[in-house]
């Protein structure tokens, strides 16, 4: 469940983002839709709670300015430009991450490599795939 309330988020005397309300239930898919420049990164930005903001978000029922860890460890966010080690395998990424984010060693990735239909791919270099497969 994702509840924004009045999100507004200004660099200065731009307002990048400007009262946003909705809400997001359980099983429910939302598309920030607009130009570019229109605010829809910095929106998510400030779901959460990377830049500040004024407003209310929650989160699973979370405030993300008092749980954004918390939040930040439910929540996956692909960003635009996406910085891999090009000479890694897909397998030695998916390690390289797994140490990073503290998973305990021998971490079954074998759930989420099928959901994404990454099993394939396992063995190819990073710089190999494309920009979608990188995103996965």
């Amino acid at each position: 469940m994702i509840d924004v309330t009045h999100l507004t988020k200004r660099f200065g005397g731009l307002t990048a983002v400007d009262d946003l309300t909705f809400g997001v239930a359980p099983g429910e898919a939302v598309a920030l839709w607009g130009a570019n420049g229109a605010g829809k990164t910095t929106a998510l930005r400030c779901l959460l709670h990377l830049v500040p903001f004024a407003g209310q978000v929650r989160i699973g029922g979370l405030d993300v300015r008092r749980a954004g860890k918390a939040v930040r460890r439910q929540v996956g966010f692909v960003p635009q430009a996406l910085t891999f080690h090009d000479d890694l395998s897909v397998a030695e990424t998916l390690t390289f991450y797994a140490r990073l984010k503290k998973l305990p060693g021998g971490f079954d990735f074998t759930p989420l490599l099928a959901q994404l239909a990454l099993q394939p791919h396992l063995g190819k270099r990073v710089g190999e795939l494309s920009g979608g497969l990188k995103q996965r």
